[in-house]
């Protein structure tokens, strides 16, 4: 769930690094946000993995996943919280295909 969203409009959420890699893996996942209206498919390392104006998915430096917009500060479009309409208490959920070596097939 969201649990804050920081000034920049960046969805910090109760997901922690330990606890992803222990339930997700190396398994093909989707972060559904919003019922399904958005998702993210892979986790990066920068918010610079991504084009200016994408979504992206993060672990931060306190090791909770963070959703975010590469860039998308006020000014240049809105932060995620904006963008995807997440707000604190807000429902995230991982899908995590564990049949399928070659992931969804969506």
């Amino acid at each position: 769930m969201v649990i804050y969203v920081d000034a920049y409009g960046n969805v910090i959420t109760n997901i922690t690094r330990p606890f992803f890699e222990q339930f997700v893996g190396d398994k093909p996942f989707r972060i559904l946000l919003r019922r399904g209206d958005h998702d993210l498919e892979r986790i990066s390392t920068t918010y610079g993995e991504v084009p200016p104006g994408d979504k992206v998915a993060i672990f931060n430096s306190a090791g909770y996943l963070e959703i975010a917009i590469n860039r998308g500060v006020k000014g240049s479009g809105g932060g995620a919280s904006e963008l995807l309409g997440l707000r604190e208490n807000d429902i995230i959920r991982i899908e995590i295909d564990v049949d399928s070596p070659a992931g969804f097939g969506f």
